[in-house]
């Protein structure tokens, strides 16, 4: 008896098309419904049931939590009949436990099937949707699934060594569109952006979302609202007085954040974006600059604001369509279109100079060809013939030619073999990325502007990892802090993992060379990245000291304190109380640093624990 079950997310979908792939039998696939799915989700259940009906798979069983009387509850009308939020704690959901795996365990105990399978003493199979980039997430309940003796719970994604990116490419192959995340409409793990896109797509939900804040506000204690630190209504009516591009757009008829909530239409929005890249006129108004810069970013606003944005990570975004492919939605303006079949076509020229360069390559080097592209995105997307730049020369920046020499041995004419010394070059990538910024500036003769640089390290970390790291995003005055569940917030924001470079624990000294302690994980991030408090607390320490550099401390009480360290600027000040995602410094390398990083330390009751245990991880709830 093999059960699937299914969130209707990414992970899940691709899990479903991998095992039909594979001729692995499906018998039930469950779907619990807390009953707070945005409406893409519950539209994307029909599609996925006729691609299962063609391909001979049994239909989505739909299950949700009933009282003891039979009664279905939601979890919304749980929440207003108790003036109460949605709970995390320890790191669980309570539509997770109660709404999620609770419906699918009851319906399992009453299916005849699974009865027969443990009659007979066996377990039934449970496929889970945990991807190839999410190991830690499987070490977390390995225990507890070894200790289970109901079901055998397999992980097919990891097995077949797909990440979130083939799980994309799988769904794309297969013919279907990409589904969007899988979240009820007053999730508290909701980030600021899906926030707003709630409030231009559903305004319904959020007044839905917001009356349930509003009524237990009054009997809340330990939290703030539905954002747990921080209440939603209070950060809408806040973010209404931010305007975007007031420059660009009118002021009465602003697409996202804007003052009048006035709500532009996609089509409207996408030409409006079109015509300010291809109107020469437009163009001068702002400066030449000006528009270079912000031209991915107005594209993307654009898209972010449109029915495609949805408010995951995997969106059709500008550059989910560049870097991936897939069809250009309809109603495009064919300039936008032509747009982004130009970056298309200067990446195929890019790829056929990266494997020249990869064939002078030796001792595992190889160029990471998604920085390379996102560098190229963020310069000339938009500009006039980009293909012309997508050359040999651009691929240079990224490495230095080395000459080496090498023994060979060849055979004389007497037959004798000859042992001579051999001169060869050699590619090297450049790990520092401000000297590729150098070599940029050396080819193009301008200098790349600091948005540019930004929103290019946006766009790798989008395409790499499905969230913005390290700088802020694209649209500026967008908060980009990356929370988990429990509330604890990555002081670099999503894609940490990918940036450790040195662990919690015993290591070798970079300086010394002798085996020792070390006191916090080591994060690799340029210069000048914000780092952002993990969670709300009051700031003990903002200073100097010889190894540390310039650091800051927080306590976040009950005994729990968290420190950061080797920054470059330090933005807050002793006594100051912070909230989780609020910028505290800037990175850097000062005091004992052996280059720009963030050294991060957890305390408890003064003793140094691994931060492992604590950061939030880059998974989706499937």
């Amino acid at each position: 008896m093999n059960v699937v079950g299914y969130g209707g997310g990414t992970n899940s979908t691709a899990m479903l098309i991998g095992l039909w792939q594979r001729r692995i039998p499906v018998d039930l696939i469950l779907f619990a419904d807390p009953g707070g799915e945005q409406p893409h989700t519950y539209a994307y259940l029909e599609i996925m049931d006729r691609w299962l009906a063609e391909h001979g798979m049994p239909p989505i069983t739909r299950v949700w939590y009933t009282t003891r009387d039979g009664q279905r509850l939601t979890l919304e009308q749980e929440c207003l009949r108790s003036a109460s939020l949605p709970s995390i704690a320890y790191g669980y959901k309570k539509c997770s436990l109660k709404h999620k795996v609770s419906p699918q365990e009851k319906f399992c105990r009453h299916d005849p099937h699974c009865q027969k399978v443990w009659a007979g003493g066996g377990r039934v199979v449970k496929f889970i949707g945990y991807d190839a980039g999410e190991p830690e997430r499987r070490e977390r309940v390995r225990e507890r699934d070894e200790a289970d003796r109901k079901y055998q719970k397999e992980y097919p994604l990891m097995e077949w060594g797909w990440d979130r990116d083939r799980c994309i490419q799988a769904i794309q192959e297969a013919g279907l569109p990409l589904p969007g995340k899988s979240s009820c409409f007053f999730c508290p793990s909701m980030k600021r952006r899906e926030i707003r896109t709630l409030y231009h797509r559903y305004p319904e939900l959020l007044g839905r979302a917001l009356a349930m804040e509003d009524r237990a506000r009054p009997h809340l204690t330990s939290i703030k609202g539905l954002g747990r630190n921080w209440a939603w209504r209070e950060f809408l009516e806040h973010d209404k007085g931010q305007l975007a591009f007031p420059q660009v757009f009118p002021e009465d008829n602003l697409p996202c954040s804007c003052g009048g909530g006035h709500h532009m239409s996609p089509a409207i929005l996408v030409k409006a974006a079109a015509s300010i890249l291809t109107n020469e006129k437009s163009r001068k108004a702002v400066g030449w600059v000006l528009t270079a810069v912000l031209s991915p970013i107005i594209l993307l606003l654009a898209f972010f604001c449109t029915t495609f944005s949805g408010g995951a990570e995997h969106n059709r975004t500008v550059a989910d369509l560049c870097f991936h492919g897939g069809a250009v939605p309809e109603g495009t303006p064919e300039e936008y279109q032509a747009y982004i079949q130009e970056m298309r076509d200067s990446f195929v020229l890019l790829d056929a100079a990266m494997q020249t360069v990869e064939g002078q390559m030796e001792d595992g080097d190889g160029l990471d060809d998604v920085r390379v592209k996102a560098v190229f995105f963020a310069l000339y997307f938009g500009a006039d013939d980009p293909a012309a730049h997508a050359g040999q020369a651009f691929v240079d920046c990224f490495v230095t030619y080395e000459e080496r020499t090498r023994t060979v041995t060849t055979v004389d004419e007497e037959g004798n073999e000859v042992e001579t010394q051999e001169t060869y070059t050699v590619a090297v990538s450049i790990s520092d990325f401000q000297q590729v910024w150098q070599n940029i500036r050396h080819l193009t003769g301008a200098e790349a502007t600091p948005e540019q640089q930004a929103n290019a390290d946006s766009v790798y970390n989008v395409v790499k990892y499905g969230a913005s790291t390290g700088t802020e995003g694209w649209i500026p005055g967008t908060d980009v802090p990356f929370i988990g569940a429990d509330g604890f917030c990555s002081p670099i924001g999503a894609g940490w993992e990918s940036r450790v470079t040195s662990e919690f624990g015993y290591r070798r000294d970079p300086f010394t060379g002798e085996t020792r302690g070390h006191t916090g994980m080591d994060l690799a991030v340029p210069t000048g990245t914000p780092v952002r408090a993990a969670l709300p607390g009051t700031v003990t320490a903002a200073q100097y000291h010889s190894s540390y550099g310039y650091y800051v401390m927080i306590d976040h009480g009950n005994g729990l304190s968290t420190l950061y360290a080797h920054n470059s600027q330090l933005l807050v000040r002793v006594g100051q109380t912070v909230e989780a995602g609020d910028i505290v410094s800037l990175s850097g390398s000062t005091g004992r640093s052996t280059g720009p990083h963030l050294h991060f330390e957890v305390r408890v009751s003064g003793q140094r624990t691994n931060p492992r245990y604590y950061l939030p991880t880059t998974s989706y709830e499937e």
